[in-house]
């Protein structure tokens, strides 16, 4: 029998040796161990021994911070053809949660659950359209389907949010005003605002138009409240009926309609006046993102609450094909070269978007004894040239950057996920200007053309 004085500790499952731990809520930014038990973070010390450890891994070099949560990735496998899988997008690219922005309804919710949800290690939200067949799926995107009142059931929609609150983080809808139907055009927007009082849950706005053909679901004129508007005047209505925590996504949008008026070069109406009364801005980066908006943004002080990557395959809802899967740890390092710092970078990947879908007691932080959901992340330095997403025909924006952030694995609960190479970006497309990875020597020439390779 052992002397209780003498009881052998019980061993860890897994131990993180040796990281720069980065967790912006505490704040905390220093090399510690990191050690998880029964799925929960059970210590984080300065040197654990690793015989108290099952395993253990050495991660000395690299940035241990809580897991990633992207606001903003299309992941309806079933129901979208432009969606990605939300394992390999997700746990697989250091993000263990993120929110469908939208492309399920009250009448579809149940099926993604099932075929989503419960099938991926990666945690999903919804940002539940008000639509009750959801947005997004095969072209059918904001037209009638998301766009006519008539389609939005809103005892249904309340239904469905009351019963899965765990999954069910808010209510999207439009920023559309060619769309929103009636002859005063708000009763999108009103059937919209009523779920999300009657579920006491937040708005998520998508904000920004491409073009009068692009949204127009009734072919008449854009109204709101009986009067003709412009789309920065729908905007600006729109962010005045926005109570604090509705998001509005797409800030740095080069759409019409959006947080900077991009023609007269200045920021749009209301955005402000928003901004201080605690509306949300969520980057949405996505397939119609400028460096040159996020710049001007910046330097009129209006920063993006929360980075998110609208994520999902290629873009051919119109005849405009755009490249917009960018993972999120790309988009974190955008606004590295954009001078904002690493730890300011994290928290609006990590604790600002666990505020936003209020589950800051299990996501978003290394606290003691909450779940473990963890990214382990590289911090490169280099020289590369990163583009933004050109929209009708232009040239893409660039942006030099001496540091770029890339996942190398992530945990979840105690369970460790590598990453998948095949969703990172591809260092030699990004112009690496450093050999970063050996193995890259015996890499042979990329060729991004379709011409055949003399």
């Amino acid at each position: 029998m052992t002397p209780p004085g003498n009881a052998p500790q019980r061993k860890y499952d897994l131990l993180l040796k040796n990281g720069r731990v980065i967790d912006p809520s505490k704040p905390m930014d220093q090399v510690a161990d990191v050690a998880i038990l029964d799925g929960k973070i059970a210590a984080i010390e300065q040197d654990i021994d690793v015989k108290r450890s099952r395993r253990t891994i050495n991660v000395a070099g690299l940035v241990v911070c809580p897991g990633l949560i992207d606001l903003h990735v299309h992941c309806n496998l079933y129901k979208n053809p432009e969606s990605l899988d939300p394992t390999a997008a997700g746990v697989y690219t250091g993000v263990t949660r993120m929110v469908d922005p939208g492309d399920n309804g009250a009448y579809t919710f149940q099926a993604f659950r099932k075929a989503v949800i419960e099938s991926t290690p990666t945690r999903i939200h919804s940002w539940l359209n008000a639509a009750g067949l959801g947005g997004f799926m095969y072209g059918l995107y904001n037209t009638d389907v998301c766009l006519h009142p008539t389609l939005i059931d809103v005892d249904a929609a309340v239904e469905i949010a009351r019963l899965y609150p765990d999954f069910i983080a808010g209510i999207k809808t439009y920023c559309a005003p060619e769309g929103w139907g009636s002859p005063d055009g708000t009763e999108v927007y009103t059937r919209a605002l009523a779920i999300a009082d009657r579920a006491r849950l937040p708005l998520y706005i998508h904000s920004g138009s491409p073009s009068p053909e692009g949204y127009q679901a009734y072919g008449g004129r854009p109204m709101l409240y009986g009067e003709e508007v412009t789309r920065e005047q729908a905007l600006t209505k729109m962010l005045e009926m926005l109570r604090p925590g509705d998001v509005v996504a797409h800030p740095f949008s080069t759409f019409a309609g959006t947080v900077w008026n991009s023609v007269e070069k200045r920021v749009s109406h209301g955005v402000r006046e928003a901004y201080a009364r605690g509306v949300r801005f969520d980057s949405g980066r996505g397939a119609h993102y400028s460096f040159a908006v996020v710049r001007n943004l910046m330097n009129a002080g209006v920063l993006p609450y929360t980075l998110s990557s609208d994520r999902h395959a290629e873009d051919n809802h119109d005849e405009f094909v755009r490249r917009a899967s960018v993972g999120l740890c790309q988009h974190m390092s955008e606004f590295l070269a954009f001078g904002m710092s690493l730890s300011d970078v994290i928290m609006r990947a990590t604790w600002n978007p666990a505020k936003v879908l209020r589950v800051q007691d299990r996501a978003g932080s290394l606290h003691l004894d909450k779940p473990a959901e963890i990214a382990i992340l590289a911090l490169r330095d280099g020289n590369w040239t990163l583009q933004d997403a050109p929209f009708f025909g232009k040239a893409p924006g660039t942006l030099k950057a001496k540091q770029l952030l890339t996942p190398v694995m992530t945990v979840v609960d105690h369970r460790v996920y590598p990453i998948n190479p095949a969703f990172l970006p591809d260092l030699v497309e990004i112009q690496v200007q450093e050999d970063v990875w050996s193995w890259m020597k015996e890499r042979p020439p990329h060729h991004t053309s379709y011409e055949p390779v003399k």
